[in-house]
């Protein structure tokens, strides 16, 4: 298992002032809200509370945030 350190220095890489990412720790705490959310929504999906379609567009979304944050 990695440690704490590891994250740390791998998170350092998506710091973007621009994008409100100001430190290794508001990275690892972005991460953990699309993981979060992306888990929810399949969720929704498995409940039958979403159609396919809206999970879809969903996701789609969330994906892009990721890229967004990524780049």
């Amino acid at each position: 298992m990695a440690k704490v350190k590891d994250y740390l220095k791998i998170a350092k890489k998506y710091i973007d002032p621009e994008k409100e990412i100001n430190t290794a720790e508001d990275a690892i705490d972005g991460a953990k809200d699309i993981i979060a959310e992306k888990k929810a929504l399949q969720e929704k999906l498995d409940n039958n509370e979403i159609t396919f379609d809206d999970f879809q567009q969903a996701k789609r979304e969330l994906d892009g945030l990721a890229q967004d944050t990524a780049d």
